[in-house]
């Protein structure tokens, strides 16, 4: 019995040395499995070090912080392929401390650390825009050119744009002022791109627009546009592969918070001509923001958002949906808001 107690407990040991080379086998011979398995490695230690690091924002101290994050990128460089490319939790980790910084001393902590991070991220917008902030909070020298270099990233955001404008203010400069709010009021370039979410837009241009719809055969139907332009009244088309029935329809967009949408007309195409509609036929549902007195909508999401259209017929107990329809056109503009009311920006 001892006998078979000792063989099979050697059976077991082969086995369990089989099972460890093959694994290390796949990990040094397939790049692809040896990735996905370090980054679930990563993401699990990194999601981890998330839940720690809310004990310490409850009553923040950026110098113990600061330390625990520097550790934290250590393994994460250890971890990673060594591409400029920092994983998705660490920046959202970092996203929780920076709204909690609120003095000057914080800044002063967070500095080095984010000095660091634009170093080993100097495409991505985030750690770019956060050490701008440092840098303005401490009053260091380079703020303004770090501040350029967040803006060049993303042109559209507001946040960069606001730093330049709180700069700008602080040193009485009227002209930067000026030319600041007229660069935004232009700014078109940069899109939105939403941690653990695959929208219609996530990482795209804020220029995208599309409208869905649901064709005569039941499935979802849409159609892109591109060409948004802000500041410029443009008539917007939208065609279809099909034909469909719309009482309702779906307008998508991804634009950035403080852009204002004044639609005045809208059309449907059937297979002989552009129809209008009257805007006294239609409802107007947006899925973030809110009407002005001028019966606009001024849109205030950072992210994927969309307004619906609900058509009404001419009179109380009538069908408003039209049939045979392969084109919608919108005649809108968008354009954005101003930052601030100092002058120059007016």
């Amino acid at each position: 019995m001892a006998f078979v107690k000792k063989r099979a407990g050697i059976y077991v040991s082969i086995l369990f040395a089989a099972f460890i080379l093959l694994v290390l086998a796949v990990l040094t011979f397939h790049a692809g499995i040896r990735h996905a398995t370090l980054s679930i490695i990563q993401g699990l230690y990194e999601t981890q070090r998330q839940y720690s690091m809310r004990r310490f924002l409850a009553e923040p101290d950026f110098g113990v912080i600061v330390k625990r994050l520097e550790s934290q990128l250590d393994i994460v460089q250890a971890l990673g392929s060594g591409k400029s490319q920092l994983s998705l939790e660490f920046i959202e980790t970092m996203a929780k401390v920076m709204v909690n910084a609120r003095s000057r001393q914080d800044y002063r902590h967070l500095k080095p650390l984010l000095e660091r991070l634009a170093v080993l991220e100097p495409r991505a917008y985030l750690p770019q825009l956060w050490l701008a902030k440092a840098l303005l909070e401490t009053g260091e020298s380079g703020a303004a050119d770090q501040i350029e270099r967040a803006i060049a990233l993303m042109p559209a955001d507001d946040r960069a744009h606001r730093l330049a404008l709180q700069l700008a203010v602080r040193q009485d400069d009227e002209p930067r002022i000026g030319r600041i709010c007229a660069r935004w009021a232009k700014a078109q370039q940069g899109g939105i791109t939403i941690p653990d979410h695959f929208g219609l837009f996530d990482g795209q241009s804020l220029r995208r627009l599309a409208i869905q719809v649901i064709g005569s055969d039941g499935n979802m139907m849409i159609s892109a546009n591109a060409g948004l332009e802000l500041g410029t009244r443009r008539r917007y088309e939208f065609r279809f592969d099909g034909e469909f029935a719309v009482d309702e329809f779906t307008l998508w967009l991804a634009v950035f918070p403080g852009t204002r949408l004044r639609l005045r007309n809208i059309e449907f195409l059937d297979r002989k001509a552009w129809h209008a509609v009257g805007l006294e036929h239609v409802i107007m549902l947006p899925s973030h923001g809110y009407f002005d007195r001028e019966n606009a909508i001024v849109l205030d999401h950072r992210g994927n958002q969309n307004v619906t259209f609900v058509l009404k017929g001419p009179r109380t107990g009538s069908s408003p949906k039209r049939n045979g329809i392969v084109g919608i056109a919108l005649d809108a503009t968008f354009d954005k808001l101003s930052l601030t009311r100092a002058s120059g920006c007016k």
